[in-house]
């Protein structure tokens, strides 16, 4: 009898291990561009001088996921600010990412058990599917990301607020 509790036991620690919930984690940052050309003013006709500002480019994003080793994934979908965008996903070789800021570092890891992806995002996509079904996904929340896994499950991730990083300045 005592045999069968420990046999039964260990069946259900085999059991808990194997089917542990897998790891799929987002992080989002954004990092905004300035100009490093200052506005100057210009004079129309009519003596009425405006200042024109410079463009700034549209923000740089970095977007990583930590996810466990045996998970092999694929990005469907990325919705960034209620637009929706075509990526890839590519794996990095190393555990550890510094973005820095002028003040402090933010510190992406990825654990024993997990490997760290880069989401690079390729352009706008105009065929959208499941469009309406996410729409409050979509408009609650700053980034969206579908996934699909080797068997054919999917999983959806959501960001309610990119985390915003220093601005860059060009020359």
């Amino acid at each position: 009898m005592n045999f069968n509790r420990i046999f039964g036991l260990i069946i259900f620690l085999m059991l808990v291990i194997t089917t542990q919930a897998q790891t799929l984690i987002i992080k989002a940052f954004e990092r905004n561009t300035i100009s490093g050309v200052a506005p100057t003013p210009i004079i129309s006709i009519g003596g009425k001088e405006t200042i024109e500002q410079p463009n700034n480019a549209s923000p740089s994003y970095f977007f990583y996921l930590i996810a466990s080793n045996y998970l092999q994934v694929s990005i469907e979908q990325v919705w960034i600010k209620q637009v929706c965008f075509s990526a890839k996903i590519s794996k990095l070789k190393t555990h550890t990412i510094v973005l820095k800021n002028s003040t402090d570092s933010t510190t992406i890891s990825a654990t024993k058990n997990t490997s760290l992806w880069q989401l690079q995002v390729l352009g706008k996509l105009t065929k959208i599917a499941n469009q309406q079904k996410l729409q409050p996904l979509i408009s609650n929340n700053n980034l969206v990301v579908l996934l699909k896994d080797s068997k054919g499950r999917r999983y959806t991730r959501i960001i309610p607020q990119i985390i915003e990083l220093e601005s860059e300045r060009l020359q």
